[in-house]
C-alpha cells in the first residue's frame, strides 16, 4: 500500500464526499489510533506515514479527548516536532508518539511537575530511562498527570485537578499512573511510561481496562526499594517491545534483576509458555474482597486451565492484612522526609496547604514513628522477598485479584482530604495484593480480563518470581490471544 492508498483508506468515503479538512484529519486520526505501537512503527518504517504526520494526528486526537478526561499535565508539542526535524534514531519504535508520566522523569529542556508547585524541576539532560526511550526512536510529546509525588490511589492534585476514568467519570482512574492509563485506555496513544511503588501501574491499569506490567525490582534504570518504571499498554507485545528498549543494568541502580540470556522479550512472545503450575486465592483474612473481583479471578483460573495449565487454590503465602502496617509506616516516614527536603530546598517551613492533605497527614504521623519501628518495617523487604522466593520454588505463577474492589468514587481515594493519608485510603479500599509485589520485588501483570455488569473494568493480577518477567509476558500474550481485549474502548463520543 503506497502513501496515497493509505491516506485514502484512513480517511474513508466520508472525506471523498467533500467534508471539511478538519473533519477529514480527525477521520484519518481515528483510523490510526487503534494501531498499537509496533503497528505504528511498521507504518513509519514502510513509509506509509511520516513521523510528523503521525505526531500531528496523535496531537489532534489528544486535544479532542483530553478535554473530557484531563489526563495530560504538560504538552511539549513543538519540542517533539523539533526532535523529528533533527532526525530520529533508527530504533525499533521509530516515530511512535509516546507520553511520559509527569513524575521523576527527566526529558531534556522540559519541566516535570511531580504534581506539585513545590516539586517542579526543569531537566538539563535526559535521564537514563528517557535516553533509552529516545534511542528506541520514540517521540516524547507530552506528560501524563500524576498525583503530587505519586502517592495516591486517585490521580488528583491541587495543581492539575482530577483525571477522569474514561469508562465512567464517576469512578476513579486510579493512581499514581492514572494519567498514563487514561491516555492509553482512551486511545490517545497505544502506550505510555508509568511507574509503580505500591501498585501505581497495576492498580490504574485494572481500573482503566488496559495491560500493566510491574517489572522485577532492578530490571529497569529507575527507583529503589519499592519503585520500578516501565509502561502501560494496550497490547502485550508493546509491553515486551518497550521492555526490550529499557531493561538492563544501570551503574547507578541499587538492584539488578536477571534477564533472558538469548532472546529478547518480544521474541519470546513467539513461543507459548510451558505448562505452568499456578496457585490462586481471591480473598484473605482481614479483608472482604468484592464479588466481582472474585468472579474475575475464578474466570481467569478457568481460562488458564483451559489453556492446559494446572491451577491450585492456596492460602495466601504471607499475612496479607499484616502488610498494611509496614507499608504505611514506610510511607509516613518517607513523607516526613519529603517535607523536610522541601523545607531545605525552599528555605522555609512547609505549611498545611503547601502539600496535599494526605501528604501532610502522613508526614505528621511520621514524626511519631521511632527508629526501631521504622527498621522493623524496612526489614519486611528481606522477609517477604525470601518468603515469595520460597513460594515460587513450588509454583510458577500466583493469580489474585489486582484490586479488592471494582473502581470506586474518587472521593474515597482523594489525597486532598482527610482524615487519613492517600496511601492508607487506597490500601483500606483496595487491599494489599499489589503491596505484596512491591515489598517483595516480584513482577506482576494486571491483565484486563473482566468487566462488571455496569461496564467497569476489573483486572486480574499474575505474579511470578523475581526475574521471571518473560514468563508473565508469555502467559499474558496467551491470555490475550484466548480472550482478546484489543477492541474494548470506552465510548467518548
Amino acid at each position: 500500500m503506497d502513501r496515497r492508498e493509505f491516506v485514502l483508506s484512513a480517511v474513508g468515503v466520508a472525506a471523498m464526499a467533500g467534508l471539511p479538512t478538519a473533519v477529514r484529519a480527525l477521520t484519518k486520526d481515528q483510523a490510526l489510533w487503534k494501531y498499537d505501537a509496533i503497528g505504528l512503527a511498521e507504518l513509519v518504517r514502510t513509509g506509509q506515514i511520516s513521523p510528523l504526520e503521525l505526531l500531528n494526528a496523535t496531537i489532534a486526537r489528544c486535544e479532542h479527548i483530553d478535554e473530557k478526561v484531563n489526563a495530560l499535565s504538560i504538552k511539549h508539542y513543538e519540542k517533539a516536532r523539533a526532535d523529528i526535524a533533527a532526525g530520529l534514531p533508527d530504533g525499533p519504535l521509530k516515530g511512535v508518539p509516546f507520553i511520559l508520566k509527569d513524575l521523576e522523569v527527566e526529558l531534556a529542556g522540559t519541566v516535570t511537575t511531580n504534581g506539585s508547585k513545590l516539586m517542579q524541576k526543569k531537566a538539563d539532560q535526559d535521564s537514563e530511562l528517557v535516553a533509552r526511550y529516545r534511542k528506541a526512536g520514540l517521540v516524547m510529546f507530552a506528560k501524563a498527570a500524576a498525583p503530587e509525588g505519586g502517592t495516591a490511589g486517585s490521580t488528583e492534585s491541587m495543581m492539575h485537578g482530577l483525571t477522569l476514568n474514561p469508562w465512567n467519570p464517576e469512578v476513579a482512574a486510579g493512581g499514581s499512573s492514572g494519567g498514563s492509563c487514561v491516555a492509553v485506555a482512551s486511545g490517545m496513544v497505544p502506550a505510555a511510561e508509568a511507574s509503580d511503588g505500591g501498585g501505581s501501574i497495576r492498580a490504574p491499569a485494572s481500573q482503566c481496562g488496559i495491560y500493566g506490567l510491574k517489572v522485577s525490582r532492578g530490571l529497569t534504570p529507575y527507583g529503589g526499594d519499592l519503585s520500578v518504571a516501565h509502561a502501560v499498554t494496550k497490547t502485550v507485545r508493546d509491553s515486551a517491545a518497550l521492555l526490550d528498549a529499557v531493561a538492563g543494568p544501570y551503574h547507578r541502580s541499587m538492584y539488578r534483576a536477571p534477564m533472558p540470556e538469548d532472546d529478547t522479550y518480544l521474541e519470546l512472545l513467539d513461543r507459548e509458555p510451558k505448562k505452568l503450575k499456578m496457585a490462586f486465592f481471591d480473598s484473605y483474612e482481614g479483608y472482604e474482597t468484592h464479588e466481582e473481583c472474585k468472579i474475575a479471578t475464578r474466570n481467569a483460573v478457568r481460562l488458564c486451565e483451559s489453556l492446559g495449565h494446572h491451577v491450585e487454590e492456596v492460602k495466601p503465602p504471607v499475612d496479607m492484612a499484616g502488610l498494611y502496617q509496614p507499608f504505611t509506616t514506610l510511607f509516613k516516614v518517607g513523607m516526613l522526609r519529603l517535607v523536610q527536603f522541601l523545607e531545605h530546598i525552599h528555605g522555609r517551613p512547609i505549611q498545611p496547604g503547601d502539600v496535599d492533605a494526605g501528604k501532610w497527614i502522613a508526614a505528621e504521623e511520621g514524626k511519631k514513628i521511632d527508629g526501631a519501628t521504622y527498621m522493623a518495617a524496612h526489614s519486611k523487604f528481606a522477609e517477604l522477598t525470601a518468603k515469595m522466593g520460597d513460594f515460587f520454588t513450588n509454583y510458577d505463577v500466583l493469580v489474585t485479584p489486582t484490586l479488592g474492589q471494582p473502581p470506586v468514587h474518587p472521593s474515597k481515594l482523594s489525597p486532598l482530604t482527610g482524615p487519613i493519608d492517600g496511601v492508607s485510603k487506597v490500601t483500606q479500599v483496595y487491599g494489599t495484593t499489589t503491596v505484596l509485589g512491591s515489598l517483595s520485588g516480584i513482577p506482576g501483570a494486571s491483565v484486563p480480563l473482566h468487566w462488571t455488569p455496569e461496564g467497569l473494568p476489573v483486572g486480574v493480577l499474575f505474579q511470578s518470581a523475581i526475574g521471571q518477567d518473560a514468563r508473565l509476558l508469555q502467559l499474558s500474550a496467551q491470555l490475550e490471544k484466548a480472550q482478546p481485549w484489543i477492541n474494548k474502548y470506552p465510548d467518548l463520543g
